[in-house]
This record gives structure tokens, C-alpha cells and sequence, in this order.
């Protein structure tokens, strides 16, 4: 019986990626005076287009394998971003980042130690990616509105989209390799196939798996 979420190939081959964000919010106008009351809910999650290019079999059989595998949309797949390693100094020197302190579901902030010493500019910069979580809990976040800077080895992110449960501390942050739970956008995938048994996958969708 195959195991999910399964783990993202070795092979990439991509030829690019497209990603959305989906943050569900809604207004309501008023007809006397035209000022807009805007609402926050709850629906927050990503999607990933990735495009493949024309491949030989050897390696388009890894991909559909990996396709199949997930039975339209019954599987999920950890799926990274493509520029996922981060370009602040973590990049070079990460630490042991974990969660600082125990914290609720929909926070938009998130306190991290790192196990580095002393202060550090942009540890972490605005855009880059982080992952709590491990397999079938595996999330996928991402650093706003300002540079990650540590204070004797600790800061507080802003990220998004907000936790999806509760964390505890000590949990452990992936900034290295981050990566998300994902399902199939579509449970229809196909492949082209030309006379030289090239063969091309297209795009294929992914909807993050809430």
C-alpha cells in the first residue's frame, strides 16, 4: 500500500512554476456613504502550476510514476518551491531553528530559536520559505513584511499564510528544505508522446492539501 504524503523526486527537470495564493476575505459597501467594510475568513492555501519540458522516457517515467502513484486525488505529494533555499545568512549558516514557545492555530507570527549566538542581520530575508511540520503534517510558510534579524539568536517572523494548527515548542523549522503537503489539482494527468518516444508532461496543478 503506498504511503502519503510521498516524497518529491530527485529528478526535477521542471521547466518553471507558477504560485498562488489563495486568501479568502470579502467587503460589503454601504449605499449611503460608499465606504467599504472589508472581512477576513478563514481560507488561506497555496497552489503550484509546474511546468515540465519535452523529456526522454527515463525520466518522464519517474514523474508519471509519481503521478499515478497518487490516484487522482486521493494522495498528497511534499511539494518544495523552486526558490526555496533561503537568501539570507541562513543559507550559509541555519542553526537548529525551533519554535520558541507554544503557539495557536492562525498565528501570523511565530517565535524561533535558532541555537546561533549573538545578533545576526537578515538571518532569514522577506520571501523566503520555512516548513513546520514533518509528512502528514508537513506546512508550508512563507516570511512577510520584514527581514528575520536575531537578537542573541532569537527573533519573532511574520508569516504567511497563518498556522494551520497549534505548534508546539521545540518544534522544528525546516528553512533549508522547505516543502508542503499537496494534492493533484486536477485527478486527470496525461503525456504527449512523439515519434522519437519523447515525451512532454504539460503543466500540472497542485492545490496544498488542507
Amino acid at each position: 500500500m503506498t504511503a502519503y504524503p510521498l516524497d518529491w523526486p530527485t529528478h526535477t527537470g521542471i521547466a518553471g512554476a507558477r504560485i498562488r495564493r489563495h486568501k479568502a476575505s470579502t467587503s460589503s459597501t454601504s449605499p449611503h456613504s460608499g465606504v467599504q467594510q472589508i472581512y477576513e475568513l478563514q481560507a488561506d492555501y497555496l497552489e503550484f502550476d509546474l511546468s515540465f519540458p519535452v523529456m526522454r522516457r527515463e525520466m518522464a517515467d519517474i514523474w508519471e510514476s509519481v503521478f499515478w502513484s497518487l490516484d487522482g486525488l486521493v494522495g498528497t505529494l511534499l511539494v518544495p518551491p523552486l526558490d526555496g533555499e533561503p537568501t539570507g545568512s541562513a543559507r550559509a549558516e541555519p542553526g537548529t531553528p525551533q519554535v520558541a514557545a507554544n503557539t495557536a492555530a492562525r498565528s501570523k507570527t511565530l517565535p524561533v530559536k535558532t541555537g546561533l549566538s549573538g545578533n545576526r542581520l537578515a538571518w532569514l530575508k522577506r520571501g523566503n520559505w520555512l516548513s513546520l511540520g514533518a509528512g502528514a503534517t508537513r506546512r508550508l510558510h512563507r516570511i512577510v513584511d520584514f527581514d528575520v534579524d536575531l537578537v542573541g539568536g532569537n527573533a519573532t517572523m511574520n508569516i504567511r499564510p497563518a498556522l494551520r494548527e497549534a505548534v508546539a515548542e521545540n518544534a522544528t523549522i525546516d528553512v533549508a528544505t522547505p516543502s508542503g503537503r499537496f494534492r493533484l489539482a486536477s485527478p486527470v494527468t496525461e503525456v504527449d508522446i512523439d515519434k522519437a518516444l519523447h515525451r512532454r508532461l504539460g503543466t500540472i496543478g497542485f492545490r496544498e492539501d488542507l
